[in-house]
């Protein structure tokens, strides 16, 4: 008879899978304590300046609405009084990048075209109310910020800029 052949030599997958699966623990570990960490840069951000944090929230979301694709949008309102979507995302550009270089008169009148036009965002209300408070229009900042208070996100935001206003 013949003689059975000898098995193949062991492949040694197993000292390399451990390592491999050590390598994946050591990223999860670390993509971990980097979410901890950006957790708590939001929460001490929140504890530090709530109206700043306010404010990056209603930027984001405007800057949201600008590429948010709307199936729907009528692309030809004229006559209604009503703004094209992409008429409106043309003002609220504007006003963000008036608004980041400190023209606050020009930002505002963006803001108050695109609300005019049917923009009905608080963002977009809540960062109108703040710079009318800038340019010491109470009782406009009072007005949109009664608008705005729907998003309950700006309430607490829109106190604290109404006290360090007064």
């Amino acid at each position: 008879a013949p003689a059975p052949e000898p098995a193949p030599p062991a492949v040694e997958e197993e000292p390399e899978r451990e390592e491999m699966a050590d390598t994946v623990r050591q990223i999860a570990h670390a993509f971990e304590q980097e979410r901890r960490s950006w957790q708590l840069e939001q929460a001490t951000a929140v504890l530090e300046d709530p109206l700043a944090h306010a404010m990056r929230i209603a930027q984001d979301e405007l800057a949201e609405e600008i590429f948010r694709d709307d199936e729907g949008a009528v692309l030809d309102a004229r006559g209604s009084g009503m703004l094209s979507k992409l008429e409106r995302d043309a003002l609220i550009g504007q006003g963000l990048d008036f608004q980041t270089r400190g023209e606050i008169d020009e930002a505002v009148a963006c803001y108050e075209r695109a609300i005019a036009g049917g923009l009905r965002l608080p963002a977009a209300l809540f960062t109108l109310g703040t710079l009318y408070l800038q340019q010491g229009e109470r009782s406009k900042a009072r007005q949109a910020f009664a608008r705005a208070a729907q998003d309950s996100r700006y309430v607490r935001a829109m106190k604290l800029a109404w006290q360090r206003d007064g």
